[in-house]
Parts: C-alpha cells; structure tokens; sequence
C-alpha cells in the first residue's frame, strides 16, 4: 500500500491565551469561548476586582495578582484540559514564563490575538460600562494609565500557533476564525495511508474532540 502524508491531531492540551491591548475586546472573546466549552478562563481581570476594592496597578497590586494567577494556572495544568488565559500575556517575558510552563507540563500554547483601533480601545479602556457583562470585573483607566498599559504592550510574533482576529467582530465571526486556525495547529504532518480522524472545520462544535 502506497503511503502519503496525512494529519493527525497532536495528543498535547491547549493553553490559549488572549493577547491585546487595552479595550481591544479580550475579555470579550475570552469570556464568550470560556463559556461556548464550558473551559476554565484564568481573567486577571476578575481577580484584581476580587482582590481590591480601587485599582491602581501599582508593582505591588500587579504583584499579588499575578501570583494567585500563577496558583490557577498551576493547578490547571495538573488537569490535562484546554483552558484559557485573558490577561498578563501581553509583555514577552510573562509569555515567556507561560511556554516554559506549558512545556515542562506537556502543554501547547495557541495564542489568540485581539486588535481594535487605537482611538476605539482607548475609549473602551477609560468609559466602562458596569452594566455590560463584559465590563463588570472592569475599573475605567485614566488616560496616564491607559497610555502606559499601552505602551508596555508587546505584541507576540505570529507563527502557526496564533491567529488575529479584530474586536469589533461579532463573537461568532471570531470563533469560527480561531476555531478554524486551532484546529489546524493541533494537527501535525505524518505519514500513513488512513484518513486523517478531524478535519479543520468552521463550527464551534469542531472543537469539541479537542476539549479532553
């Protein structure tokens, strides 16, 4: 029998972290995917609104948020099952520290990143909304703030395990995008003469195989 190259999935979990700048919409789609699989979601975000009453993103606050952030993640990745990260990953070295994990637990990172102008993230990042679901573990930065976040932000290389997609999209517009490119990534070249088992798809319920 004549073998050829198929793919197969890779047997490792996901971590996927959300990637952006502030008011770029990452807890949008964090929020939405966490929910659309029933997947742990790590928000910073909502640890810092749990742990502080004002937000000043002061070293110390910034500190102790990301170490009971580092505990959850910790014990997610004993688990063996995707989850997601929505917060700290948009500077090189916190990204950096998320790989070393990862490997050291068997894990691979798809990182998702979120891009809205500059003009539209900026007004979302200093007027939230506690009404809207999406802004309720959100304290509105000032400018200084704003403009510091944004300079501290460091956008990661785009390689086979990332996909961009904008937030101004609608959810469904952007789960059928990072649907399609996860499924992809956890697909790698072998040779057989069999059908490969999952073929990237444009559905939410695709994913579903890959959630174990």
């Amino acid at each position: 029998m004549r073998d050829s190259a198929e793919t197969t999935p890779t047997s490792k979990p996901t971590i996927v972290q959300v990637v952006g700048p502030a008011g770029a919409g990452k807890s949008f789609f964090a929020r939405r995917f966490s929910k659309t699989f029933g997947a742990p979601l790590v928000s910073r975000d909502r640890l810092r609104w749990t742990l502080f009453a004002h937000h000043t993103y002061s070293e110390d606050e910034e500190s102790i948020v990301s170490q009971v952030a580092d505990v959850m993640v910790d014990e997610l990745l004993k688990t063996g099952k995707l989850f997601i990260l929505d917060g700290g990953c948009n500077r090189r070295p916190a990204r950096n520290l998320i790989r070393d994990k990862a490997q050291k637990n068997n894990y691979q990172i798809f990182t998702v990143i979120v891009q809205t102008d500059e003009p539209t993230a900026r007004s979302r990042a200093t007027h939230r909304d506690h009404r809207s679901a999406d802004d309720r573990y959100n304290q509105s930065l000032s400018a200084e703030q704003y403009a510091a976040q944004l300079k501290s932000y460091q956008s990661p290389v785009v390689d086979k395990n990332t996909v961009v997609i904008s937030g101004k999209h609608t959810y469904s517009t952007q789960a059928r995008t990072v649907l399609k490119k996860l499924v992809e990534a956890q697909k790698v070249p072998v040779v057989t003469g069999a059908k490969p088992r999952i073929r990237p798809a444009s559905t939410v319920r695709s994913l579903g195989p890959f959630i174990q």
